[in-house]
């Protein structure tokens, strides 16, 4: 309860105020996912892992209760509107999920609840390793992932729920830029509070709208942001990001190792979400995957796995996390109604690794301003 206290006090020194004069938590133990209300959310965390460890699911916690401001309060033009109609598509979930991940990670920090062996420095690695190993980083936009919300992979190539990675990055080069701008004054905050302050309207933002407020907060202008990374597909530079901290980024790229350093088996394939019930469609967005190499396509259906009948994408993900380095899988599945029979090598893979140096002249504010920001500000 302490956690969930420090929690809202965290979020409430970005808003100021909350959307209704009580807001309520419930945790459903066992349950998956979360649903947001004006005034509530109700959240799946397995009482079992609060046993061992009480802090295990802070970021999920972190990210839903913020949804209560982003994504309820404030929204993307007509996201969330109660209708019997097929809901409207918005480009701007990159913003409503992506930059509440920025403060899901932001926030557990500043209330001083996360485990330092990790830092805010491992956790920007580590996403920005999994963008620059994504087939599509430089291919769809944040806003065309946004668009794509509840499509099938199968049909639509622009969904790869890529906005939750792009947007958390973005959260981040946003607010640096700002802080830049502004001398230290301003940041994202700024803008969150401004756009929590017009909600009264009952309107939600538009692409123009978020722009022209954000160049506002900023005193400056962020067009090329806006249209080579939100609207386009360039690449979104770690540099952009660490460069005021006094950091520059280096990417290269090693084998994929577990903490004792052995070999970890390719085990990127995945299941079409739009379409749960067998038989279950596969999704392989990754060209360089060994289940590419082996000849797999993004829907084929599932048949067996292993010689295994496989209906539920639990169950695959089980008969996935029992292979090991040197095995070879049979795979079993129809295409375009016939079937076919793959067998598979299970392999090692590589992967992007970013590590972040001192930059040769690194002053003791830019050092001043690292240490805040691993705080979470």
């Amino acid at each position: 309860m302490e956690e969930v206290r420090s929690l809202a006090d965290a979020m409430l020194d970005v808003f100021d105020s909350a959307p209704a004069s009580d807001l309520y938590l419930l945790v459903e133990d066992g349950a998956g996912d979360a649903l947001e209300h004006r005034a509530s959310v109700t959240i799946g965390i397995r009482s079992a892992d609060l046993g061992r460890n009480p802090r295990a699911s802070l970021p999920e916690l972190a990210h839903e209760f913020f949804h209560i401001w982003n994504l309820v309060a404030i929204h993307p033009d007509d996201y969330g509107t109660l209708s019997y109609q097929r809901p409207r598509r918005t480009a701007g979930l990159w913003w409503g999920e992506g930059v509440t991940l920025y403060y899901a990670d932001a926030l557990p920090r500043r209330a001083g609840l996360v485990d330092t062996s990790r830092s805010r420095l491992d956790h920007l690695a580590g996403i920005l390793s999994d963008y620059y190993a994504a087939p599509w980083s430089t291919r769809v936009s944040p806003e065309r992932a946004s668009l794509a919300f509840g499509d099938s992979p199968v049909a639509n190539p622009d969904a790869t729920g890529g906005y939750y990675l792009q947007g958390e990055l973005l959260g981040d080069e946003i607010d640096a830029l700002v802080r830049d701008s502004t001398h230290e004054r301003r940041g994202i905050d700024d803008i969150m509070r401004s756009l929590f302050r017009r909600r009264g309207s009952g309107r939600g933002f538009t692409r123009a709208e978020l722009e022209a407020l954000t160049d506002s907060v900023c005193g400056c202008r962020l067009d090329d942001l806006f249209t080579t990374q939100v609207r386009g597909s360039a690449l979104i530079d770690a540099n952009a990001i660490v460069g005021r901290l006094g950091l520059r980024a280096a990417v290269d790229t090693v084998p994929a190792v577990d903490s004792a350093g052995a070999p970890l088996p390719d085990l990127r394939l995945g299941v079409d979400f739009t379409r749960p019930q067998a038989p279950l469609r596969l999704v392989v967005n990754n060209p360089a995957s060994s289940w590419s190499a082996a000849g797999l396509r993004t829907g084929d259906e599932l048949v067996a796995f292993q010689g295994r009948t496989v209906g539920t994408f639990g169950e695959l993900r089980r008969a996935l996390r029992g292979l090991r380095v040197g095995d070879t899988t049979t795979v079993e599945i129809r295409r375009a109604a016939a079937p076919l029979r793959v067998r598979a090598p299970v392999v090692g893979y590589s992967r992007p690794r970013v590590l972040f140096k001192d930059m040769p002249d690194v002053t003791a504010t830019q050092r001043a301003r690292r240490e805040r920001w691993l705080r979470g500000w």
